[in-house]
């Protein structure tokens, strides 16, 4: 908080006990039962910029440190809290001491991603596993599924196995439950289900918003089945939708972190779908402010029969009375709204928003769920409890790509990250241009693009000439390719003319990648 804001609590913690209000100009004194506790992270630039507070404010706490958790109590935690059995308490403790032993004896876990806490122990314990694999495999989903190298990921491998002796991990087994016919099947129910129930709404809704609400959700239902039958199943995609379902289940909030254009979002909107959940999506920039989260007082304007009412009942200079109506009225936001609905709140672009703002957020990614709105005024203070159903997602690109910065740690320790890593293998690439160009003349085309995509990989190596050609890029030019070569995209621009793929093909590398240098 800004110091000038803590200063003013300052006649409060002496022996006055007192707080002087000056917009009121009102002295309030304090119920003699009144207690204030503060928390902080330690200052510095490794938790997202806390300052040091100034010794005349420090002065008037007794100031406590909190340190580690002793192994033995931590085991009790574990059993009591999660109902975990006492043996695979004692295993997940010293998987933890080992990831410390070996971030302190080597690089492989400096920084923040080998960050490791109680509380991902306890997002491990939760998943209730039955068995010491599947205890090793949460245990890498929850922690190792973070982790942004191939060497950090081994080391992770080598640390499970080795504690709780079980065979070394491989990735082909652990998410060999999300087939492709069986997700392709799933999706598909799950959309002819949410449009059976749009459709219901539509026919029985009482009034004009219900109406345009079903709309609208019929919409959306229509959309995710759109992306659902373009989507390519390729082995990355589907161990990013088991690790976020395997996040939904277990109501936990989800960051999903990777380079644009590898499915973050797309994820998240097949899932609302499959789980029949209204996804909202707010998406995050640099003046992004708290009210864009929680809401605000808005001007109130009379609808129906209230604007009616209005309209006939005007004052001797020609004003409207509004028979004492307050002007302006609280407004729910985007989260107010789906903690309150039940639906899934996306946060979009997660990074850019700025830590005072995020931290707002630190009460609704604990174990309770809750949200104090101070903001809303009134005799008493609102305290919001999450609907069962509210799930909370959010997506950010890495740290450093064009400005974009990192989340602190006590935020980022609230999620359950999953790395995104970007494709790099041409198999999957030419499997994800098929779906855009399906028709027998132009398949051979899917091929070529990957290819081209690969050796345009290697050349330009790791400088900002990479970034040039994304998979977004590599979709769109294979659209290109389709529209041209079939004239799909002829008929609104009045042009019957229809190109060979061939020549398709050429135009489209200028138009997505040539053009552009």
């Amino acid at each position: 908080a800004p110091s000038d804001v803590l200063e003013a609590l300052n006649r409060l913690l002496d022996d006055n006990r007192e707080l002087f209000v000056p917009e009121l100009q009102e002295t309030i004194t304090p119920h003699p039962h009144f207690m204030l506790f503060a928390t902080q992270n330690p200052p510095g630039a490794t938790y997202g910029g806390r300052k040091v507070l100034s010794k005349a404010f420090r002065n008037r706490f007794m100031e406590i440190h909190v340190g580690d958790i002793p192994d033995e109590e931590l085991k009790t935690i574990l059993n009591k809290r999660c109902a975990v059995a006492p043996s695979y308490c004692a295993k997940l403790v010293e998987v933890m001491r080992e990831l410390q032993r070996r971030r302190q004896a080597s690089r492989a876990f400096a920084g923040k991603d080998g960050f490791i806490t109680a509380r991902d122990l306890f997002r491990w314990a939760n998943r209730q596993s039955n068995g010491y694999e599947e205890l090793a495999a949460d245990g890498f989903r929850v922690l190792g599924e973070r982790l942004r190298s191939e060497e950090e990921r081994d080391a992770m491998k080598t640390v499970l196995a080795k504690v709780l002796k079980t065979p070394p991990l491989l990735d082909e087994d652990m998410y060999a439950a999300a087939e492709e016919g069986a997700l392709k099947l799933r999706l598909d129910e799950a959309a002819a289900r949410a449009a059976k129930r749009a459709e219901e709404a539509e026919k029985s809704a009482s009034s004009a918003v219900a109406a345009a609400d079903a709309r609208s959700a019929k919409q959306d239902a229509l959309d995710a089945a759109r992306l659902s039958e373009a989507m390519a199943w390729t082995p990355a995609m589907r161990r990013l939708f088991s690790l976020v379902e395997a996040c939904m289940n277990h109501k936990e909030p989800a960051l999903l972190v990777g380079e644009t254009g590898c499915g973050k979002t797309s994820v998240c909107q097949l899932l609302a779908l499959l789980r029949g959940q209204k996804l909202r999506i707010l998406n995050c920039h640099q003046h992004t402010e708290t009210g864009d989260f929680l809401g605000g007082f808005r001007p109130t304007r009379p609808t129906g029969a209230e604007a009616d009412d209005v309209d006939g009942e005007e004052g001797a200079d020609g004003g409207v009375d509004k028979k004492g109506a307050a002007p302006f009225a609280w407004e729910d936001g985007p989260l107010i709204k789906a903690m309150r609905d039940g639906d899934i709140l996306l946060v979009d672009e997660l990074s850019l928003a700025e830590d005072s703002v995020l931290e707002r957020l630190n009460s609704v990614l604990e174990p309770g769920r809750t949200l104090t709105l101070p903001e809303k005024g009134g005799s008493e203070v609102e305290e919001l409890v999450a609907h069962p159903n509210f799930l909370l997602l959010a997506t950010m690109n890495p740290g450093g790509d064009f400005g974009k910065k990192e989340l602190s740690p006590a935020l980022r320790n609230r999620f359950c990250e999953i790395w995104v890593g970007a494709t790099g293998d041409a198999s999957e690439m030419e499997q994800i241009c098929v779906r855009r160009i399906p028709e027998p003349e132009l398949k051979p085309y899917a091929g070529h693009l990957a290819r081209f995509w690969e050796f345009y990989r290697e050349i330009a190596g790791r400088g900002a000439a990479r970034s040039a050609l994304l998979t977004r890029d590599l979709v769109a030019w294979a659209q290109f390719v389709r529209a041209a070569a079939t004239g799909a995209g002829s008929a609104a621009s009045g042009c019957n003319r229809r190109l060979a793929p061939a020549e398709a093909f050429a135009h489209g590398a200028y138009l997505t990648l040539l053009d552009g240098l």
